[in-house]
Order: structure tokens, then C-alpha cells, then sequence
């Protein structure tokens, strides 16, 4: 069971729902039997795990991210035959994770060893060539402070001091 905010969700047979105060359950969306992370923005919650993600407006199961290859930006909005689509960037739909986090305009994802940032503000989409952080183990733990995110693999806690897009500070804070 985990409160956000007004919600109250639940996962039962692997599908997720919402619980009422008479203990009523709503089926939403079947999810597996994988645990759930869940982040709200808004009035919107993202979820994910291993095997699957989405995000649920207005109690309605949608897909997170942009379906299919993605969506190509260029700064160019009308290519001709002498300047193309250039300095563009391929926006894909964000990783399923195992543990999910809003800091600073970021929805950041753990998936394996990777910490993924979805782009600012613009929580369905990533770039798949930058906006990560690698670490050496697997992510275990990832949680917002007001200056940083704390980050927990299995060999240790880190803390990622700033903002993805001043360059995070990296340091270790326990074995």
C-alpha cells in the first residue's frame, strides 16, 4: 500500500488500484508482479519496475514516455535542402526502473547501475545519450534532500551534491 498525496494505491494479483477509505479496491492497470516505485507531479503518478511503467491522471492508466522510437528536436522547425535538421537530440520514452525520484525539475529513474534525468520539465522524455550518471553497482536507493540527491547501490551511499545541469558533485558518504 503507498499513500501520495490524496491517493492511496495498492497492488493486488499484480494489478495496481487505487484504495478507498472502506477499503474498496479499483482495479487501474495490470502490472505484474514486480514492486512498484511510484513519484507524484502534480496530479500525476508515475510508476514503474523492472518490467513495466506509466502514469495515472485523473485515476486513467497511460503510457509514460513517448511511444515508438521517439520524438527527433532540432532548433531548425523547417528543414530545406541547404540547412537540414541539425544539432537535434532523439527524445525516448524513460527506462522501467526500480526506484524513481522528483528533484530540481527531474524525474530521475534507477534502472541497474544507471541513473537516468528526464529532461527538465518535461517528465516523458529523455535522451538516451546524455542526462545519466553511471555508477559502479547497482542502484538500490535514490532520495531527494533540498541540495542533492542521496544515491544507494549495493557497495555504497553516495551523494550527488547540485544539479544535473550545473554537474553534479559526486561523493561518497558511507561504505
Amino acid at each position: 500500500l503507498r499513500k501520495l498525496g490524496e491517493f492511496h494505491f495498492v497492488v493486488r494479483s499484480g494489478m495496481l488500484g487505487s484504495l478507498d477509505a472502506g477499503y474498496n479496491f479499483t482495479p487501474i492497470v495490470e502490472v505484474g508482479p514486480e514492486e512498484l516505485a511510484y513519484v507524484r507531479v502534480g496530479e500525476t503518478v508515475y510508476f514503474s519496475s523492472p518490467v513495466t511503467s506509466g502514469k495515472i491522471i485523473d485515476g486513467q492508466a497511460l503510457p509514460w514516455g513517448e511511444q515508438g522510437s521517439g520524438i527527433w528536436v532540432s532548433p531548425v522547425t523547417r528543414p530545406t535542402a541547404s540547412l537540414g535538421m541539425i544539432r537535434g537530440r532523439l527524445l525516448t520514452a524513460p527506462p522501467n526502473a526500480t526506484d524513481l525520484e522528483i528533484y530540481k525539475g527531474r524525474i530521475y529513474l534507477a534502472a541497474g547501475n544507471l541513473l537516468w534525468a528526464t529532461e527538465l520539465y518535461l517528465y516523458d522524455r529523455i535522451e538516451r545519450v546524455r542526462n545519466f550518471i553511471q555508477f559502479e553497482d547497482e542502484i538500490t536507493l535514490v532520495a531527494a534532500v533540498d541540495d542533492g540527491l542521496y544515491v544507494g547501490t549495493t557497495e555504497n551511499l553516495y551523494f550527488l551534491q547540485g544539479t544535473l545541469g550545473d554537474g553534479f558533485k559526486r561523493s561518497i558518504v558511507m561504505g
